[in-house]
């Protein structure tokens, strides 16, 4: 059960508190500007159940792997605006729901084209859009915030402590342990972790000589290196040599305010750190082939909840601020390639639905053929 809960339960939840938070930022806002929402789904697919609120038919779909907020004047897109008279918007929401007849709330928005999202100006267009990634960064605020009030601010031992060890590592097949304190190596003083990390990457493959001490007592053991890939936060890899240790943490409780600046410099730095990998893939420095996609995501989900809540919260973190960089690339299809023809078109005036929908269509594609790579990547 314990099982099932971890790498079933938990990774839906993770994947569907994601896509809700992304649509609540776009529904909420758009209720704000005045704007009529006909449904608001989580998930794609048929509806698991739903119910209906005023105009709106509020659902949960089987395919969790998404969802949408389909406002009035937004059918069938966003962007293009294609429907041309309140009889077109009618039909599109009779073809979502036939079985049910429209409610007197849903009849007076629908006959009210202030309600519509295509009569409304570029400023509130462009908050409903951007209000997407918007609530996903505040999530990831959020979540590093409340780890950090209530699990403390993790801190690294500045010593030279080892804090894990991998099994079957050099360092495992050596007998190191956690807690060990590394003094020297092959006869050099080691005062701090960075000097112990950077003197192992920089070595030559040879058999090293670390001097320990372990609960007061002196040991000498020998470790052979082997050479890998490491995995900069930027996403690039360099070969270094390694030995399968880990430095030692410490938390140190957080006062509100405290834990409030750790969201936000967290949110700040994987932000940037999301931009750079992506540059880092198109000019050639990362490779495609660490694309993740979403059966990776789940996996991983699934082992983050076997390690405790709050590595899930952060794992959540960091996929809500994968999430909204994602959305705000200028892509069509995208709440960023929305932003972009709104800009263009305040700037240049209108765009022809030709043409709209053509980019659409090649934003299509692209998404498609990304996201195939990326399944394929999960899989290999």
């Amino acid at each position: 059960m314990l099982w099932f809960f971890n790498q079933v339960v938990v990774p839906i939840l993770v994947i569907g508190g994601l896509v809700f938070i992304h649509e609540l930022g776009h529904f909420l806002v758009a209720k704000w500007c005045g704007v009529g929402v006909v449904r608001f789904s989580v998930g794609f697919g048929p509806a698991l159940f739903r119910f209906t609120h005023r105009e709106t038919v509020y659902q949960v779909s089987l395919i969790p792997l998404g969802g949408y907020v389909r406002m009035v004047g937004d059918m069938p897109d966003m962007i293009t605006g294609a429907q041309a008279s309140d009889a077109a918007v009618r039909e599109e929401s009779q073809e979502e729901a036939p079985e049910e007849e429209l409610s007197p709330e849903l009849e007076a928005v629908l006959s009210d084209r202030n309600r519509w999202f295509i009569e409304k100006n570029f400023w509130q267009r462009s908050a409903i859009v951007f209000a997407g990634p918007l609530f996903n960064f505040i999530m990831a605020f959020v979540l590093i915030a409340f780890v950090a009030t209530f699990y403390g601010e993790g801190k690294m031992e500045e010593k030279p402590f080892i804090g894990n060890v991998m099994k079957g590592s050099p360092a495992d097949v050596a007998g190191l342990e956690s807690d060990d304190l590394v003094t020297a190596i092959n006869g050099e003083a080691i005062a701090t972790w960075k000097d112990l990390a950077k003197t192992i990457h920089a070595g030559t493959g040879d058999p090293i000589s670390l001097s320990i001490e372990r609960a007061g007592v002196g040991k000498e053991l020998v470790v052979l290196p082997q050479e890998k890939e490491l995995r900069m936060a930027t996403g690039e890899s360099k070969k270094a040599y390694v030995v399968g240790i880990g430095p030692k943490f410490h938390h140190i409780d957080a006062s509100f305010i405290r834990a409030l600046e750790l969201g936000a410099l967290w949110t700040w730095d994987h932000t940037m750190l999301t931009y750079t990998g992506l540059w880092g893939m198109v000019s050639g420095k990362v490779s495609p082939n660490d694309l993740a996609g979403p059966l990776f995501i789940l996996d991983m989900a699934g082992q983050q909840a076997e390690e405790g809540f709050d590595r899930v919260l952060r794992f959540t973190a960091l996929l809500s601020v994968s999430l909204a960089v994602l959305n705000l690339l200028p892509i069509p299809v995208l709440d960023g390639g929305h932003l972009l023809f709104f800009l263009i078109e305040a700037i240049f005036g209108p765009i022809s639905i030709r043409k709209k929908e053509y980019a659409q269509g090649v934003g299509l594609v692209l998404l498609l053929c990304l996201m195939v790579f990326a399944v394929s990547n999960d899989i290999t």
